[in-house]
Parts: structure tokens; C-alpha cells; sequence
């Protein structure tokens, strides 16, 4: 009896593993490239591997988190978050591996969103000003030798970005995910749902942001899979109103909602779908269906490994296509408004 439960034990161990590498990997998140190198999240650890493929390499092997990996410009170092005892903080270390370097202390969280273009200031979000209730965040940088971190700008900013002479900042202000834990998400496909915000850019030299403005001409609108609720709504009315075309993959198919939460007599709480939407001809429309694009075009992890995003690509393709087609017209700037003169009527 003995035998025969272990070999039903090993053909179930067989079997199982076997699934799992049928699977395949499932626990990458927030990927970073550089010229020779890709390093990302696994399972809470940073691991490296060649841009031409082979064994990934671990890099941490800690009780902790380490997430967010961002190469340094020269691809020598990586800057990472770390929560170790509760606390969220920046770190730095060789690219090659080694001791960690901590570099903020702060009790409030710190996350690394880039590096400057010297390759000597790491970039990092953090809500430790963001009142009340550190409810927004905003940009800091700190330098890899340590020391006091400084704010930049922007009074409120979730990511932001170098331009490669120093001189502006690309930034959004808020995080893309309605709830803070969708964050953790996979970021190899790129979010284009309901929550995209504008992206402004900042010129350090007088702190003026653009856009400031509405811009004229043509419209196109990126969608994918991963875009439910709010994207799924924002495209349906986008093609509704002949705004311009739908570029990518068909949308989730989320557009539902939940009114109220009925409580249970053990102090828990019962959540099902209360809300749908239905369109201009009667018809329950949107759920289970979502958006199809007019231009259909896949995006690929091996497109982002590649550096290329071909949706955004096609994007631009067809907005110039449209801009030929349609030239913006351009009015020109009446003459000044007189507002001294006397005795004349308006």
C-alpha cells in the first residue's frame, strides 16, 4: 500500500509540474531595458537576463519586497523599491549584483520612477507632503551618493520622465489604476482604459506646462484588453460622436456596475452587478462584448522588448494620414482689444 501511494504521490508531483511549466511564467512585472540587459520583478525578487534571451539570473533573494527595477543610463546600475519592516524606500545596486544601497528614510512611501539623464539622481514618487491624508503624490529626486531628496516642480505627480538634454519633464499626475492595487498589475501591455490621463510636459527653465490649450485637428484613440469600464465608455462614445478612429484591440467588456453593498448578518457584505448600460437603439450593449477597434492592431511583449510599440506607431501613421486629408485651419490673431478708449460704443 505504501508503494503504490508513493507512485500515485509522484505522478501527481509529475503532473502537476508539468502543468505548470505548460503555464509559463506568470509573476513578471515591471520590466526595465537597457542596451544589453532586462531586468524585471519576479515573485517580489529582481532578476536579470540578455536582451538575446537565456537563464534569467536573480539579483535579490530577500524576506522583502524589491519591485520597480529602472536602469541607470549607462545600464551599470539598477535603482528598485524595497518595503522592508513595513517601509517602502528607494534602494540602488550594481547591475551586475551586490549590497543594496538605501536611500531615503522616509516613514511615508517611496517609489523609484526613473533617472535622471546623468545617470547620478535617481527619480522617485512619493506622498510624504501629500496632504491631506497623503492623498496625491509628487516627484523627488535624490542622488546615488545619498543625502537630502529634492522636490521637483510639479505640484502633483504619479510618474515622470527626463527628457534626454534634462531641460523638460514628462509627467501625469495621477496613477492610472482606480484602486492603488491594481498597480502591482502586469505593465508589459501598456493601460490605455478610462483612467489615461493627459500627459503634460513641463520646461524647467520657467516651469511652463503644455498643453495649455485645446488642440485642433485630428483625433485617434488608442483601446486594448485591458481597458474596461470608463474604457470601455470613453471609445464607445469616441465612435459615437465621430471623433476618429479606434486603433488596437477590442476593449474588456466591462461596462457594469455595483450600486450599493447589502450587508450580512456575520458583518459581511454581498456585491453583484446593479448597474448596465444599453444604447441609443434599446439594446443591452458594451458587457461582454466591448469596443472593437476600427483599426485592429496586437501589441506583443516581444514589441516591448524590442523597444517598439506598434499600436502608437499606426497611431501617428493615421493622424498624419488625416491631417493631409484635413488641414488644420489656422485663424489668425485678431488685433489688440481696445479697452481705453472713450466715448466709442462696443
Amino acid at each position: 500500500m505504501n508503494i503504490l501511494r508513493t507512485i500515485f504521490a509522484l505522478l501527481l508531483l509529475f503532473y502537476v509540474s508539468n502543468q505548470a511549466l505548460a503555464q509559463g511564467t506568470r509573476l513578471l512585472r515591471h520590466p526595465t531595458v537597457s542596451r544589453d540587459s532586462v531586468a524585471f520583478e519576479y515573485a517580489g525578487d529582481l532578476w536579470i537576463v540578455a536582451r538575446s534571451g537565456g537563464s534569467a539570473r536573480r539579483l535579490t533573494s530577500t524576506p522583502s519586497f524589491e519591485i520597480d527595477p529602472y536602469f541607470s543610463p549607462d545600464g551599470s546600475q539598477i535603482a528598485f523599491t524595497a518595503t522592508v519592516a513595513g517601509n517602502t524606500d528607494v534602494y540602488v545596486m550594481p547591475a551586475s549584483g551586490g549590497d543594496p544601497k538605501r536611500l531615503t528614510y522616509h516613514p511615508a512611501l517611496d517609489r523609484v520612477r526613473g533617472w535622471k539623464p546623468d545617470g547620478k539622481t535617481i527619480i522617485f514618487g512619493s506622498n510624504r507632503t501629500g496632504a491631506p491624508q497623503q492623498s496625491y503624490m509628487q516627484l523627488w529626486t535624490i542622488s546615488v551618493d545619498g543625502g537630502l531628496p529634492e522636490m521637483l516642480p510639479p505640484p502633483r505627480a504619479f510618474f515622470g520622465t527626463y527628457s534626454p538634454d534634462g531641460t523638460r519633464l514628462a509627467f501625469e499626475e495621477f496613477s492610472t489604476p482606480f484602486i492603488p492595487e491594481w498597480f502591482e498589475a502586469s505593465m508589459w501591455r501598456h493601460y490605455r482604459g478610462g483612467r489615461t490621463h493627459p500627459i503634460s510636459i513641463m520646461n524647467l527653465s520657467d516651469y511652463s506646462t503644455s498643453p495649455i490649450a485645446g488642440i485642433y485637428g485630428p483625433k485617434v484613440m488608442l483601446i486594448n484588453e485591458s481597458a474596461g469600464s470608463g474604457g470601455d465608455a470613453l471609445p464607445y462614445y469616441f465612435r459615437l460622436r465621430k471623433v476618429g478612429p479606434l486603433i488596437g484591440t477590442r476593449t474588456w467588456g466591462g461596462l457594469v456596475g455595483t450600486l450599493g453593498v447589502p450587508s450580512t448578518i456575520d458583518g459581511g457584505g454581498i456585491t453583484a452587478p446593479t448597474l448596465a448600460f444599453y444604447n441609443l437603439k434599446g439594446e443591452w450593449d458594451v458587457e461582454n462584448i466591448g469596443v472593437a477597434p476600427d483599426i485592429e492592431v496586437d501589441y506583443t511583449a516581444a514589441e516591448v522588448i524590442k523597444g517598439r510599440d506598434p499600436q502608437l506607431e499606426r497611431a501617428v501613421q493615421e493622424a498624419l494620414r488625416l491631417l493631409e486629408l484635413n488641414p488644420t485651419r489656422r485663424v489668425p490673431r485678431p488685433a489688440p482689444i481696445d479697452r481705453v478708449s472713450k466715448g466709442k460704443e462696443r
